[in-house]
């Protein structure tokens, strides 16, 4: 065990040690502070509505059939406060409940999806391209140890670092939405919701990072690696989704989708639940770093 932990050790020092890693987190954190920035100074401007409110319930009320008193009183029932309110809201980073708008705080994972798979092949496929995995062996011989301790170190650190940026725009965000924004309803039960919806997004920026390297080990490349996977993601499960339909709730972009929301959303078409996409999205990380993991047991290093 002491063993197997020190070379866990080993393996997040190596993985840290990678200048590719800090490239990304650079890029990473220039687009925290340009997203903060430019979301502060762009809501500057924005307003409660009540004046325009106000004249819009006044030009309804000259109207009315009926007394004054009584015409403004059903003009303003009609007309909702928040159609005119163009502050944001605190709340819309995460919405608690289900369906009730866009998740603002979704898109970031994307680009930490990219950067997780990007730097999961590098972890690997630099070993492969430098011809270094056979100095590795010498050093560790047992290969499914070290290939264990390899993808382990990868995902746990996919998972932290990107937790740890996601923490930084978050907060680099908020004084946008204490200054111009509306932080009603970001009770606790709100922040219990945005804390699973960010540890889900980073369980998928983690398995990202553990595709990537599986790949890249069964490919003895990176540019392998991320050719199949960007090419299986853009051309290969739209073809699945047109040639045989009823496989949709088999793809990996249908499952993140509901794993990401923490139920299935409605607009999404296809009778899958969040226990069934929670289970679904390891099996084929964990499956295909499996995979790599006999394929490289068994391959002759020497004639690579």
């Amino acid at each position: 065990m002491r063993d197997a932990l020190a070379l866990f050790g080993t393996e997040v020092r190596r993985c840290l040690a990678r200048r590719l890693v800090w490239v990304l987190v650079a890029i990473a954190l220039v687009g925290i502070v340009a997203t903060s920035l430019i979301l502060f100074f762009s809501t500057a401007d924005d307003s409660d509505g009540l004046a325009e409110r106000e004249r819009i319930v006044q030009d309804c009320a000259r109207f009315g059939t009926a007394n004054r008193i009584d015409a403004e009183q059903r003009c303003r029932a009609q007309i909702s406060p928040e159609a005119f309110d163009t502050r944001i809201r605190l709340t819309e980073l995460w919405p608690e409940g289900r369906d009730e708008g866009e998740r603002a705080l979704a898109p970031s994972m994307i680009f930490l999806v990219i950067g997780a798979l990007v730097g999961g092949a590098s972890m690997v496929g630099a070993d492969w391209r430098f011809g270094t995995m056979s100095t590795l062996l010498t050093w560790e011989p047992r290969r499914v140890r070290l290939a264990t301790a390899r993808f382990t170190a990868v995902f746990l650190l996919a998972f932290a670092i990107g937790l740890a940026l996601q923490l930084l725009l978050v907060g680099g965000m908020l004084p946008a939405f204490f200054a111009h924004g509306i932080t009603e309803g970001a009770d606790a039960g709100w922040v219990r919701a945005l804390a699973a919806g960010m540890v889900r997004m980073q369980l998928l920026v983690g398995m990202a990072a553990l595709l990537g390297a599986a790949v890249s080990m069964l490919g003895r490349n990176t540019a392998a690696a991320l050719g199949a996977a960007f090419a299986y993601m853009v051309v290969g499960e739209n073809f699945v989704r047109a040639w045989r339909p009823w496989l949709r709730p088999w793809l990996l972009a249908e499952n993140a989708y509901i794993f990401l929301a923490g139920y299935t959303p409605a607009d999404i078409g296809i009778g899958r639940g969040f226990g069934a996409a929670a289970l679904t999205l390891p099996a084929y990380s964990v499956g295909l770093a499996a995979l790599a993991v006999v394929v490289f047991r068994r391959r002759d290093i020497a004639g690579s």
